[in-house]
């Protein structure tokens, strides 16, 4: 009797269980229902005003490609510091302001900003200068600047911070955590292969410290980037040349000469025109803008992009080439380390990109590809997979490649198909070498008293087996696997730039370069952002007028009531519209993220 009653309870519970489920299932829905009508009444409803500033916030990262939203952001639980806001909306959105009558100004609000690495705060940077010039007014706002948030704000010609903010220089550096220590008191055996000595991307896991190669090369793009940051802040800020150093060198000083205030510091140093509240800001922005019951007029960046992307067909999305027709230009972004396979968004997957571009080749409307390229590297195979569809591209139209922050290593290998490579000044490209890691846990498995034992028909019998030594076969196998790619990629980067062999091999060694270096040793052929890449493919395809086309993968509906939840109707994709064109921390220059064992990669 006790035994039925205690199943009919647990009966009961699971039913409960069940029933709270399901509601909990169908109250997602509805709210997800709720979220689609809102955002495409919301954006259908709402007209924009005959007057006012574009309020420019930008939230997160900004990235070349946004990855799957986190699930959790539809509880509230998701950190803000992972909101991502693209580079290309930002561009096309200020842009497109620079000429809308409508707009009278932009307000740049940096409080929820994240950061960037430079080459994408650049690409922001020059279509703000771009907006300036057209003489409408440009404020900034934020409580703390950070050194990414205050690049953006160098633009700006009236710059607010609040009196518990401020802005903190302190140069560019390059850190990461090395294991070699702790694997090796985990008795954790690591074989590495390289080719190319500034190849370090194993260092972390068999070094405590940089090797002097490593430092050698780092120093030196650290440096370029610093360079190419500061030249540019204290030229927007008419500050003398060596301000910026001087702050950072002297923080400690500087700040306690103002009793370490760090907004008066700033205000001090010329770096900020005004120390108010964001209250005391949006005051003065509402009587230099216009006002609304008391607050600033002004229009948000989601908002203004929903109505530029269902306004007139093609008139934000076209540009001025050299004489000759008409046409359309294709726009993939491949962000993210290079994978085998379908990969989502926010990571290069060799099938995903390669049908991309199979879509591109057989697009008869299209003049020319424009291929922007943001990686680290990753898997050699992957890597190849995607550059011989490139090539059959190029064999059809003008294929352009743009750089974004980051396009070394297999990120290079893919652009060596393209018949034109721009790059930012600030991109950070090469890393032309190869490497292969494989860790083997008999040691740390013996010291628990876990012992591996067989039989086999040869010495690479059951390779790759981390239960065991790494055999000597096995060791050459993998290393001539290395140096054969070594010397394909060698080869690869002669033929398609032109260069002697003995040049290529002088420039590689898995040695990282800024984008103005890499033009300096004809790895690339211009300096330049997304804007001038697809120009250069115009100029080529011989359009006077051009459509730039983005291309991306059919997403999946889920991901796109995610987006639509973090992004609104406009930006989730949800409606078709004319396409128009368009973290202080520095990644690790050119170093590919560890991605298959034991195979080799770029």
């Amino acid at each position: 009797m006790a035994a039925r009653q205690l199943l009919r309870r647990l009966a009961r519970l699971l039913g409960g269980l069940w029933r709270g489920l399901r509601l909990a299932v169908n109250l997602l829905f509805l709210l997800l229902a709720a979220a689609l009508l809102f955002g495409w009444w919301g954006d259908r409803l709402r007209p924009l005003p005959a007057q006012a500033p574009l309020h420019l916030a930008i939230e997160g990262q900004l990235v070349e490609e946004r990855t799957l939203p986190d699930p959790l952001a539809l509880l509230g639980a998701a950190d803000p510091a992972s909101a991502e806001t693209v580079v290309r909306e930002v561009v096309e959105a200020v842009d497109a302001a620079r000429e809308d009558p409508r707009i009278t100004g932009l307000v740049l609000d940096l409080d929820r900003f994240a950061g960037a690495p430079l080459a994408r705060l650049a690409e922001v940077g020059q279509a703000l200068a771009r907006f300036r010039a057209s003489g409408k007014p440009l404020w900034a706002y934020g409580g703390t600047y950070s050194q990414a948030g205050y690049y953006l704000a160098s633009f700006a010609e009236r710059i607010a911070t609040d009196p518990m903010g401020g802005v903190l220089i302190t140069g560019f550096g390059t850190y990461g955590l090395y294991l070699g220590e702790a694997l090796e008191r985990l008795r954790v055996r690591i074989h590495s292969f390289q080719a190319g000595r500034y190849k370090s991307a194993v260092e972390p896991f068999t070094r405590d410290g940089m090797s002097a190669e490593a430092r050698e090369n780092a120093t030196a793009w650290v440096t370029a980037l610093w360079r190419e940051y500061t030249a540019t802040v204290e030229a927007n800020r008419r500050l003398p040349p060596g301000t910026l150093d001087r702050l950072a060198r002297e923080a400690a000083q500087g700040l306690a000469a103002h009793g370490g205030d760090l907004a008066a510091w700033a205000r001090a140093e010329g770096l900020v025109d005004a120390v108010e509240p964001r209250a005391a800001f949006e005051a003065a922005a509402a009587r230099r803008f216009g006002e609304r019951d008391g607050r600033p007029r002004w229009v948000e960046l989601s908002h203004y992009l929903a109505h530029q992307r269902r306004g007139a067909a093609g008139e934000a999305a076209t540009g001025e080439a050299p004489p000759g027709k008409t046409g359309r230009i294709g726009l993939i972004v491949a962000a993210g380390p290079i994978l085998e396979g379908e990969q989502p968004p926010g990571t290069i997957g060799a099938e995903t990109l390669a049908a991309l571009l199979r879509r591109a080749r057989e697009d008869e409307t299209l003049a020319a590809l424009v291929l922007r390229i943001d990686s680290p590297g990753g898997s050699a195979l992957a890597a190849e997979v995607v550059r011989r569809e490139l090539a059959a591209v190029r064999e059809k139209m003008p294929v352009v490649v743009s750089m974004g922050a980051l396009a070394a290593s297999g990120g290079y290998w893919l652009a060596t198909a393209a018949d034109e490579i721009w790059a930012s000044p600030t991109t950070l490209t090469g890393s032309i070498g190869v490497f292969g890691i494989l860790p083997t846990l008999e040691e740390s498995l013996a010291a628990l008293g876990i012992h591996s034992d067989g039989v086999g028909t040869g010495p690479l019998a059951g390779f790759p087996d981390l239960t065991r030594p790494l055999s000597p076969a096995a060791r050459a196998l993998l290393d001539l696997q290395v140096q054969h790619l070594y010397r394909r990629f060698l080869a690869l980067v002669a033929e398609a730039r032109g260069l002697p062999l003995e040049r290529v091999a002088e420039v590689a060694e898995g040695r990282v370069w800024t984008g103005r270096e890499a033009a300096d040793l004809g790895l690339v052929d211009g300096v330049g952002g997304l804007r001038e890449a697809v120009a250069a493919a115009a100029a080529r395809a011989g359009l006077a007028r051009f459509q730039l086309v983005p291309l991306a993968r059919p997403s999946h509906w889920a991901e796109r009531l995610l987006a639509l939840w973090r992004g609104g109707a406009a930006t989730a994709g949800l409606f078709p519209a004319p396409l128009a064109h368009w973290s202080t921390a520095l990644r690790r220059g050119g170093q590919p993220l560890l991605y298959c064992l034991p195979c080799a990669a770029l």
